[in-house]
């Protein structure tokens, strides 16, 4: 009991301390608790309905980015509400022991979600402990606590020295969660100060578990966090002293106060047209006095934390140096919309201003929340948005440098809600809430004062943090993937007769390791360093810009990692700006040398956009790639080789170029948190040891990257170390009329796990126009594996679209009889044995109609056998 009396010391202290900022943060809990229990009715006639409105008030302790329970109960209760009623009153009945009631939803509602849930993407996890937890505690808040297993697991760990439990969907852990929620609130309950808090929160039981879970999410938030960065400190002795962390609170209030004389909600209201459409749009003149350039270049604002690179487009609106201005999605408009929709920015920002200023995050929610994203008036569209931009966040930090934390992009944010322990901070799940960010980092900022740091430098901790913890996953990655996907070996061969699906069947695994993922890759292009390079030009506005500058770039490194390269430094970019003055020119700028694409570069890259933009492809397609073999592909295909090329002068010269599955690899090893799937069809007919050279000891699972005995090769053309990371799954499929697994290379064949499909003939129709497909399959493959092997059967989706006697007669005439004269190509009395009066002489015999029917039921009428065909 010792470390529950301290946890709930340093709760005490830390609310009373603050009383009326801790109620602003947190009295819409127990505001969502009394809705749901003055709202809800089990027995409403629309039961979809009132479980909207009864989870009206809930907001982040349900929906969240990639997770929506509320949302997936709704679509479900909208097809099925009976089942869902039933459920929901087998959960709530206290006569059922509590384990089994819970394990009972858990069995009836995920796969229902997994049906009914429009947003499939959180569908098999949706209906978890924390949904549970969730709905227990809003009807039983005595009884039950909201669940949210990194918070609990921090402080039942801290307490009790052992997780709550191993398995993830395990009910105990809500039990042993629960336990400890009310041993803490026996302790809670016993302080002087406690009435008050209650009162404050408007909750009359006299015992509420929620309250129990504000102590746990104290706790683990104050934990998580502050103890990370007092390490970090403690191991660090020096980093007051590095150059990289070197700005002074003193620089910085300085700059502060020059930026609000300039740049102020209220002084942007008092803005000239011509003032006003400085202070965001890049223009072909100098806007080194514009909000923009200080927001992203200055030397102290600029440097707290960096949103600069990417297209001019992120401000909204910019001008290029044609004189046109253009929308964030580079199409042309006019001034007079631009000046439109700067006043509207000016208006949303002094909105904010006026809740931010006062820290009332409850009034900037409402406000945001009351912009209304969804409407069809472009206008409100764009006043909506406005709240979640990157440079709307900086802006707010750069006025109040002691409130936020310094880091705004959505991808960074979305690694920091890793480590900082405090839930959800961007607000970009499918509720969308741009005031979260806000009030999450001003929760975090806190730190800086405890720690006596700046906030500048306390962004700078968390920025190694954040790195920090992408190096330790990838060490974990192994472990993350396989328990992900338990049942999918690395490296497997699908195997079968012509025409099983074998290709087909890929679907499942892309459903399987896939399909959920979204892509970290956006707004690319798929070319080389030279490609890149003009894009990153093109989307800055073809500033000028530093080679090294650019090779240290975000963009950049994401350029590289999405088109599969690694081996790019600063000095190759500098080289191939310097060698091509037809698509880049050299300028000289304050004694540095720069570059940027010439108009005949920026057209380049322009035509290779519109041809990229033409044939858009979904996420899933970053993850995969299809291939063939056949007996000409080679090591240079698939691996690397030298090839050949023509520059614009005619010259001829030879590069290393990387092979398909090089490239796919790479991209795998730069998001090692994603599963990739790399199918190589047919695999049987290329010449493996070819092929796979050296790599073929290198995917065994045992050597890959981050594995027990991981290894890697240094490739022959290019002297890169090389080898294939965890995350790739390796996926071949073989015909085996073409050969046998008996006959593959058995390097192969000792690496790969194989999966058997054979025809189905149960998959097919009973009666077709008097037909019975499924016993016609069955009688010719018996026969098939009578006289061949049973590697020769056929498929049975040569005739799975067989709905009419026409269909069947043409999938019979162009697929089957053709397949089989293959197989008997020297036999015709073989032949005619199988397919009967179909052959005469050796010539195929063409029916129609009836006689087509009579002469296919003669095939298989004389076979008795009831055998599927699965197992022949």
């Amino acid at each position: 009991m010792t470390r529950i009396v301290e946890i709930v010391d340093k709760y005490i202290e830390y609310v009373t301390s603050d009383i009326q900022h801790h109620i602003q943060e947190e009295k819409y809990k127990f505001v969502a608790l009394n809705h749901f229990q003055a709202t809800f009715d089990i027995n409403s006639d629309d039961l979809k309905s009132n479980i909207k409105e009864a989870f009206s008030k809930v907001f982040n302790l349900a929906d969240g980015a990639r997770y929506y329970p509320v949302a997936s109960l709704i679509d479900i209760a909208s097809t099925t509400p009976d089942e869902v009623r039933s459920a929901l009153r087998n959960l709530f009945d206290q006569n059922i022991p509590e384990e089994e009631r819970i394990r009972q939803f858990q069995e009836t509602m995920t796969p229902l979600s997994q049906q009914y849930s429009i947003n499939k993407t959180s569908a098999p996890y949706n209906m978890d402990l924390r949904f549970i937890s969730l709905l227990l505690s809003l009807q039983f808040p005595d009884t039950f606590m909201y669940f949210k297993s990194t918070q609990v697991e921090t402080v039942y760990t801290k307490i009790y020295g052992e997780k709550t439990g191993t398995r993830g969907n395990d009910p105990l852990r809500l039990l042993k969660a629960r336990d400890l929620g009310k041993e803490i609130l026996v302790e809670l309950e016993s302080r002087a100060e406690f009435p008050i808090i209650r009162d404050a929160m408007e909750v009359s039981s006299e015992h509420n578990l929620w309250f129990a879970q504000d102590v746990i999410w104290h706790e683990a938030t104050r934990s998580t966090l502050l103890e990370a960065v007092k390490k970090f400190i403690e191991d660090n002795p020096d980093w007051r002293n590095d150059p990289h962390w070197q700005l002074t609170q003193e620089q910085i209030d300085t700059a502060v106060v020059s930026f609000k004389e300039k740049f102020s909600p209220q002084i942007l209201q008092k803005l000239s047209d011509d003032d006003l459409l400085r202070w965001i749009p890049f223009r072909q003149e100098s806007t080194s006095d514009g909000l923009s350039y200080l927001l992203e270049h200055s030397p102290i604002i600029g440097n707290m934390g960096g949103i600069r690179g990417g297209s001019a487009g992120k401000m909204g609106y910019y001008q290029g140096k044609d004189g046109v201005w253009k929308t964030n999605r580079d199409k042309p408009t006019t001034r007079e919309d631009v000046l439109h929709h700067r006043r509207i920015d000016v208006e949303v920002l002094n909105n904010m201003y006026t809740h931010i200023a006062a820290g009332d995050y409850v009034k900037l929610k409402e406000y945001t929340n009351s912009l209304k994203i969804n409407s069809v008036d472009d206008e409100s569209r764009y006043k909506a948005v406005v709240p979640g931009l990157v440079w709307v966040r900086k802006y707010f930090t750069v006025l109040f440098p002691d409130k936020f934390l310094e880091l705004y992009g959505n991808s960074f944010v979305d690694k920091f809600e890793k480590i900082a322990g405090i839930g959800e901070i961007n607000g970009n799940g499918k509720n969308l809430d741009y005031s979260l960010w806000f009030k999450q980092m001003n929760k975090i900022a806190a730190i800086a004062r405890i720690m006596d740091i700046t906030n500048y430098a306390l962004s700078r901790i968390v920025w190694d943090l954040i790195q920090e913890k992408d190096q330790k996953e990838d060490k974990i990655m192994e472990e993350a993937i396989q328990s992900s996907t338990p049942n999918i070996s690395l490296n497997t061969i699908i195997y079968g007769p012509p025409g099983t699906g074998k290709t087909y069947s890929i679907r499942d695994y892309k459903d399987t390791l896939i399909a959920s993922q979204s892509s970290k890759f956006t707004d690319l292009i798929k070319g080389n360093i030279k490609e890149s390079l003009l894009y990153l030009f093109q989307k800055d506005n073809n500033n000028p810009a530093n080679p090294f500058d650019i090779w240290r770039s975000e963009k950049f490194q994401m350029l590289q990692e999405y088109n599969g390269r690694t081996r790019s430094n600063g000095s190759a970019i500098r080289n191939e700006l310097a060698d091509n003055d037809v698509l880049f020119r050299r300028v000289e700028q304050d004694g540095r040398v720069l570059y940027q694409a010439t108009d005949d570069g920026i057209d380049h890259i322009r035509s290779i956009v519109e041809a990229q933009n033409e044939q858009p492809h979904a996420a899933i397609d970053d993850f995969y790639e299809f291939i063939t073999f056949h007996q000409s592909y080679g090591y240079e295909e698939f691996i690397e080789g030298i090839r050949a090329e023509t520059n614009d002068s005619g010259s001829i010269s030879y590069s290393v170029r990387d092979g398909v599955f090089k490239a796919f690899c790479r991209r795998a090893e730069s998001d090692p948190d994603r599963n990739y799937l790399f199918v190589v069809d047919e695999i049987n007919r290329g010449n493996i040891s070819k092929i796979f050279g050296e790599l073929i000891t290198l995917i065994e699972p045992n050597k890959r990257l981050g594995a027990s005995e991981a290894m890697t090769t240094t490739l022959p053309y290019s002297g890169d170390k090389f080898g294939v990371p965890k995350n790739v799954y390796i996926i071949g499929t073989m015909n085996t009329a073409d050969r046998s697994i008996a006959l593959l290379d058995i390097a192969l064949r000792r690496r790969f796990d194989f999966k058997e499909i054979m025809p189905n003939p149960l998959l097919l129709s009973t009666n077709v126009d008097d037909i019975n497909v499924q016993k016609l399959l069955s009688s010719i493959n018996e026969k098939v594996v009578e006289k061949i092997d049973r590697d020769h059967q056929i498929g049975h989706s040569y005739l799975m679209e067989t709905r009419t006697l026409s269909e069947l007669r043409s999938s019979w005439y162009s697929r089957i009889v053709p397949l089989l004269q293959e197989y008997f190509y020297d036999d015709a009395d073989e032949l005619k044995s199988i397919l009967k009066v179909f052959i005469n002489k050796g010539e195929t015999v063409q029916f129609d109609g009836d006689e087509f029917r009579g002469a296919i039921k003669g095939i298989y009428e004389e076979t008795q056998s009831t055998d599927s065909g699965i197992q022949l």
